[in-house]
């Protein structure tokens, strides 16, 4: 995985955390739920970054998809909650997805990554961004 639940941490106390993910009432932190929270924005990150590379999951991750796993991960467990974001995060998140759109075309390089992993976009094979899963996204501006 490109990032893990301490990189959640660094955006969101504990307690946050505890309310997205622990639907048994325990009072901790799910890691089977955060974990596919973060797979999921790493599928994301990743038909993005499949026109610049056929090296997937990147190896090593450059820390900008650490924190764009991360901040991904953590809209999936707001999603998956329902629950609603400040206007701020929506933000944020349409600001990931157009650098990653960005990444995918060629007008922002990715630093950390062996220029002989990269291909030329204008060679790769268009790779069609992944629909969200969830129905309601118009419910939270995104």
């Amino acid at each position: 995985m490109y990032s893990a639940m301490g990189d959640l941490l660094h955006l969101v106390s504990e307690g946050e955390l505890i309310q997205l993910t622990d639907d048994d009432g325990f009072g901790v932190v799910d890691p089977l739920l955060v974990d596919a929270a973060l797979e999921r924005a790493d599928q994301k990150i990743d038909s993005y970054l499949g026109s610049l590379t056929d090296q997937l999951p990147l190896d090593p991750v450059p820390a900008i998809i650490t924190q764009v796993s991360a901040k991904l991960g953590l809209f999936e467990l707001y999603l998956r909650r329902q629950a609603e974001l400040p206007e701020s995060w929506v933000i944020e998140r349409k600001s990931l997805l157009q650098y990653l759109s960005d990444l995918s075309s060629g007008k922002t390089k990715l630093l950390g990554i062996a220029e002989s992993q990269q291909q030329a976009p204008a060679a790769a094979m268009a790779v069609k961004a992944p629909e969200d899963s969830y129905p309601n996204l118009s419910d939270f501006g995104w």
